[in-house]
């Protein structure tokens, strides 16, 4: 029996101890069970341990009859790994009083016990941009929630209550604390999944994958990857106070000040360009073609002359006598604002 989880991105608590009630009652009845895993529900697997991956890395055998024996409970899943030692602390702590000093003593050895999979869900989110120790600390925090909080009498292994609780706890940090702008729950959890699609593949490639090569593993449209790849920058904006790159030594020299002394040369022309308007609409047509062809269409004085029908010396006293009445008029009107 084939049971494909590829597209599930998250599992919590109830799922993860569906899934391994799923695997050893296969277990007990002789059912070859295999999962095709999703990224959250590989996590999974790996962390529980007794999971044996056949036939690549999209297939992986759940506990298979023959290492299994009849109607194993759910403890059974860490049996063999290295925290085995641990669940019958949770037991030893239930049993004690509320102000058993105990009780603090072995509080910390779970806590410590289990940190290196506080650890190894950080490393899995690195690849968002974050910094490695803040992760660490916040996935930290998440795993001492889950021993606070894990109750023993319900029966379920304090794996697959942790795993989602660390999870759940590092992705409201990237939620409420890293991002300016709010990104959708499903944008998120394809992060997460495009993340480990690209280390999968680059391992697996030698090379950084394409998004297309991504869609692909995914089995998802192309513009799904992408959006997720786009929300990490676009999440972040730059403060206008913000010193700008390369010149922190001076704070005034901030963003918003880079871009205000950006020189426009055109400022300082607007008065003269509006004093020299009705200077030119003055003028007779002649003078007027004679100006525009010589300072806007770029032509020769030569040119000039032969198309008027003048000749070149014509030409260049026309020019000197237009300029000059222009500088004249310019002149007069920039006494007239001054005084």
């Amino acid at each position: 029996m084939v049971v494909d989880l590829r597209q599930v991105s998250f599992v919590d608590c109830g799922g993860a101890d569906l899934v391994s009630a799923t695997a050893h009652g296969a277990a007990a009845r002789g059912v070859d069970l295999r999962v095709l895993p999703g990224p959250a529900v590989r996590d999974l697997l790996a962390l529980l341990g007794g999971w044996v991956a056949i036939g690549g890395p999209d297939a992986t055998a759940v506990l298979p009859p023959a290492a299994a024996e009849p109607g194993p409970s759910r403890a059974d899943v860490q049996r063999g790994t290295e925290y085995d030692h641990l669940p019958p602390l949770f037991v030893e702590r239930d049993g004690l009083r509320p102000a058993d000093p105990r009780r603090a003593a072995l509080r910390d050895e779970l806590i410590l016990g289990y940190l290196p999979i506080a650890r190894h869900i950080a490393r899995r989110h690195r690849a968002r941009g974050e910094n490695p120790d803040d992760l660490e600390q916040v996935a930290t925090l998440g795993l001492i929630n889950a021993v606070d909080r894990f109750d023993v009498q319900r029966g379920v292994d304090f794996l697959a209550y942790a795993v989602p609780t660390i999870n759940g706890e590092v992705q409201r940090h990237y939620r409420d604390r890293t991002s300016t702008i709010r990104i959708p729950r499903r944008i998120r959890q394809l992060q997460s999944a495009v993340h480990l699609a690209v280390e999968e593949l680059r391992r697996q490639g030698g090379r950084a994958p394409r998004p297309s090569d991504i869609a692909r593993h995914l089995g998802i449209d192309l513009g799904d990857v992408l959006d997720a790849l786009e929300a990490g920058p676009r999440a972040h904006v730059s403060s206008l106070d913000e010193p700008f790159p390369g010149d922190e030594a001076a704070p005034e020299n901030t963003r918003f000040a880079a871009a205000l002394q950006v020189d426009d040369s055109d400022l300082d022309l607007v008065e003269d360009r509006e004093s020299l308007a009705p200077l030119i609409a003055a003028l007779t047509e002649r003078d007027r073609q004679i100006l525009l062809r010589r300072f806007y269409g770029n032509q020769t004085q030569s040119q000039i002359a032969d198309e008027l029908g003048i000749s070149q010396m014509h030409v260049s006293r026309l020019l000197g006598s237009i300029l000059a009445r222009l500088r004249a008029g310019l002149e007069g009107a920039a006494a007239r604002r001054s005084s």
